[in-house]
């Protein structure tokens, strides 16, 4: 197949690979995939990466939507030089402002599948200060949205949660198809040469270890997570809270650090900041606990589908999250659900009782062998050439 890939964000520089990144790096081993590159985040290193890249993007943007809307029209002209040039099978589009040449594609005979991986009107307004500005763009990104979904052949949605929103739309050709983890790398025990060996260093004679992978902003609720861990420091002394990744926009991260020292914490948790994707499954293996700390109130977090979940499962950790529909889903014994007024209470039944967090951590590895992300290539795979075929 000859694939074109039209990604949610920056390809080579996003700082944490995506859902896609895993399955058509995969994918790019059989078939030829190209991807159009959005220049997003020019400080950051370079991704290895085996697809074929294509750049149209000329006028630089810090605002995301204004850099989509301003490079739109070139981005048009190199999706339709690809298209013909490259004798492209399917497109893949992952993003709503691109998105808008799915009627351009489909003058040209081509088949088009959308990738729902996020709630992506929400994602779009979640970093405007101006609530006025917010809902404006929230609203607007919605309707742009239905528009391009009910013009292509075929959406995936990454949850349970985002195949029902589709449904209520009126969307009839969807398929569900959830994240996975790199099984290769994520397994329980493996700790890559690579990680920070003072931070191991300062984690061996730890009683227990509360650990979260995840990129810090709005959508994390780190408050509750403090005051759990202050509260459960009164009855495991040695306790530790690992943080693994670093901020992403807004200044939440930097508000949180400031938070850990006033709360008198700065002896009790660790950040690494952003580490490459390959360390993470041996920071993940220093936790014996792992957090999704992600605000459920918001629709934008109902509608995810963590990965960090299955990475979690793949090292045979047992799980504490919040109420999120897709964890619900999928969890089963080896997540505990939680609240802001329940999280002490989960964290020290874990972390007193011994069998319960074996029972937990042997549910998560048995979990986890459906979550390959090479299977999910696989399902992925399929549904393209359904779709081309049909």
């Amino acid at each position: 197949m000859n694939i074109l890939l039209i990604p949610a964000t920056d390809w080579l520089r996003h700082p944490v690979p995506s859902r896609h990144h895993h399955i058509f790096e995969i994918l790019s081993k059989t078939d030829n995939v190209h991807v159009l590159q959005f220049d997003l985040y020019p400080e950051n290193p370079v991704r290895k990466s085996n697809v074929v890249i294509h750049r149209s993007s000329v006028i630089p943007a810090k605002d995301m939507a204004a850099y989509y809307l301003l490079n739109l029209p070139f981005n048009m002209v190199e999706i339709a030089k690809i298209v013909k040039l490259e004798s492209i099978d399917v497109v893949v589009i992952c993003n709503i402002i691109p998105g808008l040449a799915t009627f351009l594609i489909k003058r040209m005979g081509v088949k088009v599948v959308f990738d729902l991986k996020d709630m992506l009107p929400d994602v779009s307004a979640i970093y405007y200060r101006n609530s006025l500005a917010s809902s404006l763009i929230k609203n607007v990104s919605e309707w742009m949205l239905l528009r391009v979904l009910k013009n292509v052949d075929h959406v995936i949605a990454v949850s349970m949660y985002l195949y029902r929103y589709l449904k209520g739309m009126g969307i009839k050709n969807v398929s569900l198809l959830t994240n996975g983890a790199d099984l290769s790398i994520f397994k329980p025990g493996y700790i890559p040469e690579s990680v920070n060996t003072e931070i191991v260093e300062k984690l061996k004679d730890a009683d227990f270890v509360i650990g979260l992978v995840a990129t810090i902003d709005k959508w994390i609720d780190f408050e509750t997570v403090l005051k759990a861990l202050k509260e459960a420091s009164s009855v495991v002394k040695n306790i530790k809270l690992l943080v693994v990744g670093g901020k992403m926009k807004t200044d939440y991260f930097d508000i949180i650090k400031a938070h850990v020292k006033e709360s008198g914490l700065a002896d009790k948790v660790l950040f690494t900041g952003t580490v490459p994707h390959e360390q993470v499954p041996g920071y993940v293996n220093l936790m014996d606990v792992c957090l999704i700390p992600i605000r459920p109130e918001l629709r934008l977090d109902q509608a995810r589908c963590p990965d960090k979940l299955f990475e979690y499962f793949a090292c045979g950790k047992p799980v504490l999250s919040t109420a999120l529909s897709e964890v619900i889903r999928l969890g089963g014994e080896a997540v505990s659900i939680y609240d802001e007024n329940s999280l002490t209470k989960n964290i020290l039944e874990i972390a007193l009782n011994e069998n319960l967090r074996k029972s937990m951590g042997i549910a998560a590895l048995e979990k986890s062998h459906k979550y390959d992300w090479k299977s999910v290539a696989v399902e992925y795979r399929k549904i393209l050439q359904q779709v081309i075929g049909d």
